[in-house]
């Protein structure tokens, strides 16, 4: 975010240079000058506003994360994992899921039952849901998946 605005007040700093070489007068180089400070002043204001709503949203959001007791994996089409969310006991490790596509990390039977349901909501855009078990340290555990594009 800080390199962000730093890069908008460069850009805002040299569009003024620019500026006031092309004045000719000096009452025209202070309006200008006027101008622009007013110009950055208000983007700055623009991009505080931003951030703090920002800030805002992504507490929201975690606070709706961690009330939720569900899992939740966020993966790219080719069904890779790309980050997760987890306030249960995850069937692996995040370093041995991380980056690597469902059907490396999931048992056959599993991936049989969740890989159909993953294209088809890959190539309709619809929602699906699915169940399937894991087998876990503790036994045998049910799941239902639903999957969003």
């Amino acid at each position: 975010m800080a390199i962000a605005l730093a890069l908008t007040t460069l850009a805002t700093l040299l569009l003024l240079i620019d500026r006031l070489r092309r004045t000719r007068t000096h009452r025209a180089t202070v309006e200008t000058l006027k101008d622009s400070i007013g110009d950055l002043s208000s983007a700055l204001g623009q991009r505080a506003s931003a951030a703090a709503a920002l800030q805002v949203s992504e507490a929201k959001t975690r606070a709706i994360l961690q009330a939720l007791p569900d899992l939740m994996f966020v993966q790219d089409r080719n069904g890779t994992y790309l980050e997760y969310y987890a306030a249960a006991e995850l069937y692996v490790p995040p370093d041995v899921f991380l980056g690597k596509n469902f059907r490396e990390v999931l048992p056959a039977n599993t991936t049989a039952i969740v890989g159909p349901a993953f294209q088809r909501v890959a190539e309709t855009g619809q929602s699906e849901t699915t169940e399937y078990e894991l087998e876990m340290p503790d036994g045998t555990r049910s799941y239902e998946a639903r999957l969003v594009q």
